[in-house]
């Protein structure tokens, strides 16, 4: 008995090794090889695509130097006076770098709190010239408020899918969008049966998260094999969660579609954004694969806010999570958007090194 527990053993390890490390093995090196080369164009001077040798430093200069010359001319155009664009990047920077003001993408958008402090208090402009600046700085497109009101509405489309066609039922899907705090436009479905709801009633929203490198129609691949269907029917209010780069969000490949990105701020958002037209009706959260992952941390994150005074770190440690965890209220309020979450085959973790997700990512992300 020992011998065949020991043989069945030995092979499972032998199929593991062929299958995923031995493979893991390969394209880590490989990357690692390929980095050096590339690294080695550069210094020689050789031709290498734009994107991938532009640093982070330059994109936050950028940015900057942008908002900057938008602050200068808007400033100029209020009050008359003339401030050095170089001190306004002095202010910009340094708020920056205190986490006052945040870079989306290769951008700065401002809040018109964050506006008011940086004009008022940084600049030392007087508080009369205040409404004619976040006038000017809206129709300039750099505060965030502006931009839902300066995009197309959240409810943009619809279609109606008819019994007679598919052979099933009646439904209709309808197309939204909303943006993230920091600014990043975020579109999605919602499914639902047209005879199983009513507008108003008690029945649940259910979020449906995919996986790496999917998009929703995973969830409803034909009226025979439709999760999000068969979840209609039963009289639920059916999200379709694409995440950016994805399905209805599709174009060239985001770089920024991290799972720690769909954490903080693209599924956040979406959730906030059902539970806002939903009257305060929380949702169920159901992901698949990595998408169950992005809503258990999603989850977590918002209870390690409110148990963060319980939490020992060293102190370097301790600040880097407190800048990156939303606020106390916010975490609150999100975790009453929440009613369960469902998830279908996530791992809870993996190592970099030993699984084959990591640099399989790593090398789509370049391709891409």
């Amino acid at each position: 008995m020992n011998i065949a527990l020991k043989a069945k053993k030995i092979r499972k390890n032998i199929i593991r090794t062929v299958v995923n490390d031995v493979p893991t093995h390969l394209m880590n090196k490989g990357y690692n090889t390929y980095s050096r080369i590339y690294k080695g164009q550069l210094s020689l001077g050789l031709p290498v695509a734009p994107e991938l040798i532009i640093s982070q430093e330059q994109i936050v200069l950028n940015a900057i130097g942008k908002l900057a010359l938008t602050i200068y001319h808007t400033v100029l155009k209020i009050t008359h006076d003339i401030i050095p664009r170089e001190e306004i990047k002095k202010i910009l920077k340094d708020e920056l770098e205190q986490n006052n003001i945040r870079l989306t993408e290769k951008l700065i958008l401002l809040s018109e709190r964050e506006l008011e402090h940086i004009v008022v208090n940084r600049l030392n402009i007087d508080k009369q010239f205040l409404p004619g600046i976040e006038k000017e700085a809206l129709q300039r497109h750099i505060l965030i408020e502006n931009l839902k009101d300066s995009c197309i509405p959240a409810y943009f489309e619809s279609e109606v899918d008819e019994q007679e066609h598919n052979g099933r039922g009646d439904y209709e899907t309808v197309y939204y969008q909303d943006f993230t705090r920091e600014g990043k436009e975020i579109k999605f479905r919602r499914l639902v049966s047209m005879e199983a709801v009513t507008a108003g009633d008690n029945n649940p929203s259910i979020v449906l998260v995919p996986g790496f490198a999917n998009h929703s129609e995973c969830f409803n691949l034909s009226n025979h094999y439709s999760i999000a269907k068969d979840l209609a029917d039963r009289g639920r209010w059916i999200y379709l969660f694409d995440p950016r780069g994805m399905g209805v969000n599709s174009g060239r490949h985001d770089p920024y579609y991290t799972v720690d990105t769909l954490i903080d701020h693209d599924l956040p958002t979406v959730l906030d954004f059902i539970f806002q037209r939903s009257a305060g009706k929380p949702s169920i959260i159901m992901g698949h694969s990595m998408g169950g992952m992005v809503c258990e941390n999603m989850v977590l994150n918002f209870g390690l806010r409110l148990g963060f005074n319980k939490i020992k770190l060293p102190d370097e440690n301790r600040k880097a999570l407190d800048a990156v965890l939303v606020s106390e209220k916010k975490a609150k309020e999100s975790l009453s958007m929440v009613k369960g979450i469902i998830s279908l085959g996530s791992p809870k973790c993996f190592d970099k090194k030993s699984h084959l997700f990591f640099p399989s990512a790593l090398w789509l992300n370049h391709f891409s």
